[in-house]
C-alpha cells in the first residue's frame, strides 16, 4: 500500500509541488488584485496645480513642512507629529504608511 501525494491524487511529487506552487500563486495574485480593486484612496488635503493639471498631495508629509516643525519645535515635535498620526491612522481603522 503506498501511502503519499501518489495514493492521494494518483501524480508525481514533482508535478504535485508544481500544482502547488501554481495554486499559490493565484491565490497571491487574486488577493491582490482584490485589494487593488476595492481600496480606497484616501482624500486628498491640499493640491497641486502642474499646468492645467490638479494633483493631491498631502502637505504634512512635505519636506517644507517638516523643516519648520523641525525649525520651531525640534526633533521631539517632528517624532510626536510621525507618532500622532500614526495613532490617528490606527484608530481610524486605515493601516498606516509607515510606523514610528
Amino acid at each position: 500500500m503506498e501511502i503519499g501525494v501518489r495514493a492521494l491524487f494518483g501524480v508525481k511529487r514533482r508535478s504535485a509541488l508544481f500544482l502547488l506552487v501554481a495554486a499559490i500563486l493565484v491565490t497571491g495574485l487574486a488577493g491582490g488584485a482584490a485589494i487593488y480593486v476595492l481600496g480606497e484612496e484616501p482624500e486628498a488635503q491640499a493640491y497641486v496645480i502642474v499646468g492645467d493639471t490638479a494633483y493631491p498631495v498631502d502637505p504634512t508629509s512635505s519636506k517644507t513642512y517638516v523643516r519648520n516643525l523641525e525649525r520651531y519645535g525640534g526633533k521631539m515635535a517632528v517624532l510626536s507629529d510621525e507618532v500622532s498620526r500614526w495613532l490617528e491612522a490606527l484608530e481610524a481603522g486605515s493601516a498606516p504608511v509607515t510606523g514610528p
